[in-house]
């Protein structure tokens, strides 16, 4: 049962569907630009939330800037 259920969470967010294929937006991790501490940020939707493209349209780089900048 345990194994069922493991094939089952792999396959659903394995699986893309063809309006999630967008450019800009990968699947897959990305080589680092630099050697420094970095963070990576999942974007991820329910199956009836709406994509309002946050990860690609630079709006959800401009939140993260603006929360940096408050650390700091």
């Amino acid at each position: 049962m345990k194994y069922i259920f493991i094939i089952t969470l792999v396959l659903i967010f394995n699986s893309a569907n063809a309006s999630d294929l967008k450019d800009g937006r990968f699947f897959e991790d990305q080589p680092d630009t630099n050697d420094d501490y970095q963070i990576h940020f999942i974007y991820m939707l329910d199956i009836n939330g709406k994509d309002n493209e946050l990860d690609i349209n630079g709006e959800l780089e401009k939140i993260i800037e603006e929360m940096n900048q408050k650390m700091f």
